[in-house]
């Protein structure tokens, strides 16, 4: 089973992994959806949208349960808490806010940030959460009191991507590396002390084209994806790349291999990228192509795999749009979210 959520026509898709065939929509969101994500136990959907909300799903009985108000801005991110307490979200307002999914109240917001938050993330224990914004800075903050613990500061550019090691020890950073580095800046950090530990240097074709390129951490936290690249931690070498066959054009730009969205399988034998128009399936040990994922029309931004790996999860933008995203219109139909099952 697959999920999409298209920016430009404002839906969020379930696929069935075998057919590729859509079963049921939800109707709800009134503007692009930014993000989806599955919980913990694969049971519920959360998706975050320019309409300024999140709202979560019962992916069973395809029932909308909760839409989370309080953004004054399009939410970017979001996340679920490791114990399914909390539902994180990101907003083009500077704020990261938490929720309670049994409620569907906001319980804190995390204020800091000066400008968009472009990605959240919790801890493996859900105490604390990562959050990384256009300030040219990540900032970690305890979930508990919503205080900020410390900053992350090294990028000469808004950070677009976080990712922390499964041991909690690291964090990932990635953004733009300025007019004198092309080919942008993705720091390894050490989370107890804020020290920089590494900074990658992959190339502009595979790290940071014109769009978010996510991050990702193997299971093990041996290997880390950066775009389609897959590197050592240790020694930050380049171990492979998992790089489809892409040519496209973003207000000029033209590139191949983009890589926007990346995921390991839970058991690390999968990768899972979004590549221009399709989201490609990776034998991570050999390195072959296994499926491909498209609707022909759609560039893909966003992908992940289910709890129990039988299923991805995967965002889509209308390849019409820009990629700065557009006014919300309170006359257009309800967003959907279609669902396979």
């Amino acid at each position: 089973m697959i999920v999409r959520c298209s920016f430009g026509i404002k839906t969020a898709i379930l696929w069935d992994f075998q057919s590729g065939q859509e079963v049921r929509i939800f109707l709800g969101h009134h503007a692009e959806v930014h993000s989806v994500a599955f919980s913990p136990d694969g049971q519920f959907i959360l998706t975050g949208s320019e309409d300024t909300t999140a709202r979560l799903w019962s992916t069973p009985e395809s029932l909308p349960l909760f839409t989370f108000i309080g953004h004054t801005k399009g939410v970017t991110s979001i996340a679920y808490s490791p114990k399914e307490k909390y539902v994180l979200t990101g907003s083009k307002d500077g704020t990261a806010r938490l929720w309670d999914v049994e409620t569907g109240q906001q319980v804190r917001a995390f204020v800091g940030h000066v400008g968009y938050i472009n990605s959240v993330t919790f801890s493996s224990d859900g105490k604390y959460i990562i959050t990384g914004g256009d300030d040219h800075t990540a900032r970690l903050w305890d979930v508990g009191t919503g205080k900020e613990i410390r900053a992350f500061i090294g990028h000469v550019g808004g950070i677009v991507s976080v990712a922390l090691s499964p041991d909690d020890m690291y964090i990932l950073t990635t953004g733009p590396g300025g007019a004198k580095n092309l080919e942008g800046s993705t720091l390894l950090w050490e989370v107890g002390t804020g020290k920089k530990v590494r900074d990658f240097h992959i190339g502009p074709s595979f790290s940071n084209a014109p769009g978010i390129t996510m991050l990702a951490f193997s299971p093990d936290g041996k290997t880390l994806l950066i775009g389609g690249v897959l590197v050592d931690v240790t020694t930050g070498r380049v171990l492979h790349n998992f790089l489809g066959i892409v040519k496209y054009e973003v207000k000029g730009f033209i590139d191949i291999g983009w890589v926007a969205s990346v995921a390991f399988s839970q058991n690390g034998k999968y990768v899972l990228t979004g590549s221009g128009k399709r989201a490609i399936l990776w034998d991570l040990a050999t390195g072959k192509e296994i499926r491909v994922f498209t609707d022909q029309t759609h560039l893909v931004l966003s992908v992940t795999f289910s709890p129990d790996g039988n299923y991805v999860l995967t965002g889509l933008e209308d390849n019409t749009a820009h990629l700065g995203m557009p006014r919300v219109d309170r006359n257009c139909a309800p967003s959907k979210v279609i669902l396979i099952w």
